[in-house]
């Protein structure tokens, strides 16, 4: 035979044991489901054979090994084994009433520590995503002046290219006038030479014929 109600220690699922209408509803021979509908879950559960405690206000300690209030006393039912209230202690209320406030006070301690909290955190992400502005910024300036100082590069680049064809071709310019200047200064010898030589073949042409014409001109006379 398993029994319903066992020695364990059951967590709180509901916070209606604290209301003193509730307690005013529970009758002999309730059920322990009918109880648990009605109040709730307790802090911990206590089971013999014959009887089975419920603890709803203290739990049994070594120091107060048989609490006063908050309790319900179930008796086991002769015709169908189960266990049906029989006796109950309802909660010292004014100790319920000081939870009740120390745990309002612990919520809203609770609920500020959590709202400090989130704005931390909300405080934090923003410090982040300042800081992430401040480096691409960072960077998108580092490109500008990479980029500038890449432009600047190839400026002085192109103007020294630049400068380099302006000296050639100025050094072009002038080794072509210093060769004009030679052939210049060539011609006019050159020229001379032909004529000279011209001259030179035509008076020897001339001489030649003189002397064949002298020389048959004195063939006839003798």
């Amino acid at each position: 035979m398993v029994l319903s109600c066992v020695a364990i220690a059951g967590k709180q699922t509901s916070e209606r044991w604290q209301e003193k209408s509730t307690w005013g509803k529970l009758k002999v021979g309730m059920t322990e489901q009918g109880v648990g509908r009605l109040l709730g879950e307790p802090k911990h559960k206590k089971a013999s054979r014959s009887a089975c405690m419920w603890y709803y206000q203290d739990i049994p300690t070594e120091e107060n090994k048989r609490p006063s209030f908050g309790i319900i006393h179930f008796r086991r039912s002769t015709t169908n084994e189960s266990f049906a209230a029989h006796k109950w202690a309802e909660p010292d209320w004014q100790r319920v009433q000081a939870d009740i406030e120390t745990l309002r006070l612990q919520q809203e301690a609770e609920a500020e520590q959590a709202r400090l909290e989130k704005e931390h955190e909300l405080a934090q992400r923003r410090l982040e995503a300042e800081q992430r502005e401040i480096e691409q910024a960072k960077q998108r300036e580092r490109r500008l002046k990479e980029t500038e100082a890449e432009r600047e590069k190839r400026r002085q680049e192109q103007t020294e290219a630049q400068a380099k064809r302006q000296k050639h071709m100025t050094e072009l310019r002038a080794k072509r006038e210093r060769e004009q200047a030679e052939l210049r200064s060539v011609k006019p010898t050159g020229f001379a030479s032909k004529y000279f030589i011209i001259i030179g073949v035509v008076f020897l042409g001339m001489a030649a014929a003189i002397t064949f014409f002298v020389k048959g001109v004195g063939g006839r006379w003798k």
